[in-house]
């Protein structure tokens, strides 16, 4: 009955980073942003959380100059990780698949989040090399923490567009 557990979370959840990542994906999707392409707007964002991240973790030039290659690495190998995560979303309803494809799924979708929990290991332990333990500890909460200021912003534009029109 395991995957029982997971049809239900599979099908009705989602964690608070996916869908905060969802959510401004869709809004830079349906917004003004396609004027300035992409990849400007992207780059903006991420200059935006860097600056944020710096600054709440207290970095000195120091710290930032070793931390940030090292986050960006991480960062990468962290994408590449959910993105053969969403890969795993089935092409038909799960209704339809057999118990034997359902496994299969929920197996590799543990393979992989093992991975992911693996990578945080190793990448905590190198980024107390560069940063202090407790700095490294807050960069989790850091992140959620700039989601949640892009997401408010994002929301206030909302609204205020909603008013204009």
């Amino acid at each position: 009955m395991k995957w029982m557990t997971f049809l239900k979370i599979y099908n009705y959840t989602a964690t608070m980073k996916q869908t905060a990542s969802l959510i401004i994906l869709s809004f830079l999707c349906f917004t003004g942003f396609a004027q300035q392409g992409h990849s400007d707007k992207h780059k903006e964002i991420e200059a935006q959380k860097r600056a944020y991240m710096t600054e709440k973790l207290q970095l000195s030039v120091e710290e930032a100059e070793k931390f940030w290659p090292l986050y960006n690495e991480y960062q990468e190998k962290r994408g590449k990780l959910k993105h053969e995560r969403r890969a795993l979303k089935p092409s038909k309803p799960l209704s339809e698949l057999s118990d034997s494809e359902i496994d299969k799924i929920v197996s590799k979708t543990f393979e992989i989040k093992q991975r992911e929990l693996n990578l945080e290991k190793e990448y905590f332990d190198k980024f107390k090399k560069v940063i202090t333990t407790r700095k490294a500890a807050m960069i989790d909460f850091v992140e959620e923490g700039f989601k949640r200021e892009v997401l408010k912003k994002l929301r206030e534009q909302w609204r205020d567009e909603k008013k204009s029109d």
